[in-house]
């Protein structure tokens, strides 16, 4: 797919191309690239009678297979012009607002010049001072072929003795070892002209794979490297042999560039009926310097998210600090509005007291006693009242 497909209509597209496209990219990812919605791509779909892949499709992708696609069927072309005309939500340049564009960091925008202005890109049919790590894998896979390490398809996948031996992420078949190892090793070298490099690493800490082959162009890191051989799936309903497979798996010969395992794997190229991917160097190399641009711009809004929640949650912290401690502060008062009055009760209490024994309607039996008495009684309504100093009391001791 041309990278600059996001800034066309999707009616500038032939038929031919769009059902390329559609059998190349998600569905859901395509219709952004258009600045459409999903609902309105799948009835261009329809109006112009390309077929979509199935449910399941992109997942047997991503283990290898190749499920077969129907073929675009025949129309006239006056047909195809009318159906696409009379599509209602057709955008065109004039009448409809176009994708939004992508804001790249300028040092992006530096390596997308530089791939710009490279010439074609020759990938060598010979390996000549190979890569380090292509010879690493070459002689991975070599071991694998020596010990007849085929899958069920066909495929090799390096083998070493050492499982912590760093290398390329290939799985091809024998026939096709020589050429995916010439088109990598023309990659890394491009890459590492350009600044970028291959690192290695596990793909969480919870994970017991091998490490991984990833890409770093301009300090952003990129998923998994892989190139991988297609296979198809045929069914074989002639078999009787309930422990036989009822699958043939056929391989393909082509070759797919992507990012490796996923649920929707980003295909950075593959082989066509038009050409492979020897032929497209430059437009992988583009392809991958506008995904680190990409990357860059989600990872950047997930810091700036990030960040933003984390200074809501501490404002959100603070506040909660602060309304805990005007409520403490409330609490206090009103007990200490509480405690005030019941002093002053109690001062009235022990004066209404004193004058029943000045009239006479009161008389204690041990005056010095009931003396006593009184003074502890002022004590407490002098330690109740908040604005009186208050008196030592035995609640107030304690023991070490």
């Amino acid at each position: 797919m041309n990278d600059g497909s996001a800034q066309k209509s999707i009616h500038d597209l032939s038929r031919q191309d769009l059902y390329e496209q559609v059998w190349a990219t998600p569905i859901s990812s395509l219709a952004k690239q258009f600045g459409i919605t999903y609902s309105e791509l799948v009835k261009v779909c329809k109006e112009r009678q390309i077929p979509r892949p199935e449910n399941g499709y992109w997942s047997k992708l991503q283990f290898g297979k190749t499920p077969e696609r129907p073929p675009l069927p025949t129309i006239a072309e006056s047909d195809a012009a009318a159906t696409a005309q009379s599509t209602p939500n057709t955008r065109t340049s004039d009448a409809s607002p176009t994708a939004p564009q992508i804001e790249f960091d300028a040092d992006v925008l530096q390596l997308l010049a530089r791939v710009e202005a490279l010439p074609t890109i020759m990938v060598p049919s010979d390996l000549a001072r190979p890569h380090p790590l292509v010879t690493t894998t070459r002689t991975g896979l070599t071991d694998a072929l020596r010990r007849s390490g085929k899958d069920k398809a066909g495929i090799l996948w390096p083998w070493f003795e050492n499982r912590k031996t760093q290398h390329l992420s290939i799985s091809v078949s024998e026939v096709n070892i020589k050429r995916a190892l010439c088109f990598m090793d023309c990659l890394i070298k491009e890459l590492e002209k350009l600044g970028g490099k291959i690192i290695f690493e596990v793909p969480n800490v919870y994970s017991n794979q091998d490490k991984q082959c990833c890409v770093v162009i301009a300090g952003e890191k990129l998923g998994e490297l892989r190139l991988r051989e297609q296979y198809k799936e045929i069914k074989n309903t002639k078999r009787t042999d309930p422990w036989a497979s009822k699958v043939d798996y056929v391989l393909t010969g082509n070759l797919v560039l992507d990012d490796g395992p996923g649920p929707y794997p980003k295909f950075y190229c593959r082989d066509t009926e038009k050409s492979r991917i020897e032929e497209r160097l430059n437009e992988v190399l583009k392809k991958l310097v506008r995904t680190v641009g990409e990357a860059r711009i989600r990872r950047k809004r997930f810091e700036e998210e990030l960040k933003h929640r984390e200074e809501t949650e501490r404002a959100r912290a603070d506040l909660k600090r602060q309304q805990e401690n005007e409520r403490a502060r409330i609490d206090k008062l009103l007990r200490q509005a509480d405690d005030w009055q019941k002093s002053e009760a109690l001062r009235a209490y022990i004066q209404a007291i004193e004058d029943g024994i000045a009239h006479g309607t009161m008389r204690p039996n041990n005056p010095d006693e009931f003396a006593a008495y009184l003074k502890w009684a002022r004590d407490q309504a002098d330690r109740l009242d908040p604005l009186a100093a208050s008196p030592p009391s035995i609640l107030d001791k304690t023991l070490e």
